[in-house]
């Protein structure tokens, strides 16, 4: 091999690294040997180092081409077609959601009415959301009990029903602890 051979070297990056680490990476290794190139792929895009590159050149040119790939995507007919099918599932479940809450009571039936005032005072800013996601699972849940449901056949289903926000596990724990210390049917929940 003489010293005119270009080489191209093939670079793995490791799970969770950044393009910005990878390229740095590739530029220092390109630089220190003569006639190199470093080609790797990268979320997808395959990148090219070369001698005299710039870690601002490379990590654009990536960006440019993932700007480029998720836009062919948003204009394709697969993207139209998943779409759809997102916001028909999403007017089924807001659908589901009206016809429990039109035959639920317009308040949840509170058992310690100090203890949900003082919960609700408390969390009226930050926590509003979480509030408001317990007091229509109550509500859902106490609707459908009055119509022969148990509270063990209705309660999984209507946490899901109830859930427009997307809650968290922390959030969701919390207006457990909620619907625990204030409602009627607390001493029931999961």
């Amino acid at each position: 091999m003489t010293h005119d051979e270009h080489i191209i070297w093939r670079y793995r990056a490791a799970t969770g690294s950044r393009i910005e680490d990878a390229v740095a990476y590739c530029i220092a290794f390109v630089e220190s040997r003569t006639n190199a190139t470093v080609r790797f792929d990268f979320n997808g895009v395959d990148v090219e180092v070369v001698k005299g590159s710039t870690e601002d050149s490379v990590v654009k040119e990536y960006h440019r081409a993932i700007s480029e790939r998720n836009e062919a995507y948003r204009n394709s007919p697969e993207y139209a077609a998943r779409r759809a099918a997102y916001e028909a599932k999403k007017a089924q479940e807001k659908a589901q959601l009206e016809a429990y809450l039109e035959v639920a009571p317009s308040e949840m039936t509170v058992s310690n009415r100090d203890r949900y005032v003082a919960l609700v005072k408390a969390n009226s800013d930050d926590g509003v959301g979480i509030l408001n996601y317990a007091q229509r699972l109550a509500r859902i849940v106490e609707g459908r009990m009055a119509a022969g449901e148990t509270f063990e056949s209705c309660w999984p289903s209507s946490a899901q029903i109830a859930d427009v926000e997307g809650m968290s596990g922390a959030s969701y724990s919390f207006a457990v602890q909620f619907l625990r210390e204030t409602w009627v049917h607390g001493a029931k929940v999961v």
